[in-house]
């Protein structure tokens, strides 16, 4: 996406993640910073949202205390600042991600005919491939996140996060094309752990990043362990490194408290008269067509701390369920947005929330849950094939066991979703692999 624009809501930033991987800056960023303190919240006589403000300040959960925290980090260990220049300027990182794209579709992972000139992209990103990886390699080093900004952020970093996962991913196929699977290893270890680097971030967006680079790095995985001369040393260290990535698995707590203040921020930027400058032009044309666009405006503002505290409740309520299971939680989510949408025509409808905050807060925890999945039947498939005791694992989205089929000698991890298939895993047994 080329055009410079404000976000405006954070169902278009998990929209535009899904595709590109990174919404685009907005020349006007320096703005927002403005509303980051809260001001007129915090003016607000409702005792309830006093209340619940010095609770999540107590949790240093607002924009200018989690912003606080990110200022501490500096030099070589903001990956945030390593990967915005890694690759040179935003256009050179967009000239690379197109090229990739071009030479390598997203959803087409055969690498047979574009790896020749993928190899030569290769070559030409040598450079700032190694500073990358050096950079990843600290145990210190993190993505420092901006929290002053709202829907102003630049997250442009996050495409360069993508552009280096597929690079990575071409190094795998290039040492099974001309060398050994071996060699793929370096590279997958690379994709794990900027996999979890952005894990770590605390703020909803980093997160979802972390599902789409963990994907490419569970195409890796594939790779190395379906090759002819994949070994059974080799699967021995795809299970070993599976195993650790899956013990620092994070709690979603901390992305939801960071997506919070994210939300709060809009709720200042609504509470300073900018409602209508949120909505999209779609939605202004209806409203215009109704004649309603300044008394819904009205409505809204009169209504905001209803609205903001129903929005806070939610938050803390998904922060709480963190550590369950989608699939139980989601019967929580159908029913608390079936009362809420029977309440739409009512005064006191929360409409900020219900439009804005939440039309993909059930779609990005799906997406969480299914990337914690596919890890877990790779898993799975390994140790099946390596004959060792195997850790039985639900899905996470649709409430049902993974299960083995052995047929003909082949085995085959069943239950991931159809938009997976491309990642399921099949693997023939290890004793019919080559010896390392």
């Amino acid at each position: 996406m080329d055009e410079k624009t404000i976000f405006k809501s954070t169902a278009l930033f998990l929209m535009v993640l899904g595709g590109c991987g990174s919404p685009p800056a907005d020349e006007n960023a320096e703005d927002f910073s403005v509303y980051a303190a809260l001001k007129l919240t915090f003016e607000s006589p409702d005792e309830a949202m006093q209340t619940e403000l010095s609770r999540i300040q107590s949790e240093k959960g607002l924009p200018q205390q989690m912003q606080a925290a990110e200022e501490q980090l500096r030099g070589a260990d903001d990956l945030t600042a390593v990967f915005q220049g890694g690759f040179g300027s935003i256009d050179e990182i967009n000239s690379l991600h197109t090229r990739l794209m071009r030479m390598w579709p997203k959803r087409d992972l055969d690498f047979a005919r574009a790896l020749p000139g993928l190899n030569s992209l290769l070559r030409d990103q040598r450079q700032p491939r190694s500073l990358l990886k050096d950079a990843l390699r600290s145990s210190d080093s993190r993505f420092r996140l901006d929290f002053a900004h709202g829907l102003g952020t630049d997250f442009q970093w996050l495409k360069a996060t993508e552009v280096f996962a597929r690079m990575e991913l071409v190094q795998i196929a290039d040492a099974i094309d001309r060398f050994h699977p071996k060699r793929g290893i370096d590279p997958l270890i690379m994709m794990l752990r900027l996999a979890h680097k952005l894990d770590k971030a605390p703020q909803l967006i980093p997160r979802l990043q972390a599902v789409e680079v963990r994907r490419f790095a569970l195409k890796g995985v594939q790779q190395l362990a379906t090759d002819p001369e994949s070994t059974e040393e080799i699967r021995e260290t795809l299970l070993e490194l599976l195993n650790q990535h899956l013990e620092l698995w994070p709690d979603e707590r901390k992305a939801w408290k960071g997506d919070r203040a994210l939300g709060m921020h809009v709720y200042e930027m609504v509470r300073s008269g900018e409602y209508l400058s949120l909505l999209t032009d779609d939605e202004i044309t209806v409203l215009d067509a109704r004649r309603e666009r300044f008394d819904r405006a009205l409505v809204v503002t009169r209504n905001i701390d209803v609205d903001e505290l129903y929005y806070l409740d939610t938050m803390r309520q998904v922060m709480e369920m963190s550590a369950v299971p989608f699939y139980e939680r989601n019967e929580t989510w159908n029913e608390r947005f079936t009362m809420l949408d029977e309440k739409r025509n009512q005064p006191e409808f929360p409409r900020v929330a219900a439009d804005m905050m939440f039309a993909a807060f059930t779609t990005a925890q799906q997406r969480i849950a299914r990337d914690r999945s596919r890890c877990d039947a790779w898993r799975m498939a390994l140790q099946q094939s390596l004959e060792l005791p195997v850790n039985e694992a639900i899905h996470q989205v649709t409430g049902t066991p993974l299960s083995f089929d052995n047929e003909l000698g082949v085995i085959r991890v069943i239950g991931l979703e159809p938009e997976d298939r491309d990642l399921n895993p099949v693997l023939l047994p290890a004793a019919n692999a080559p010896e390392g």
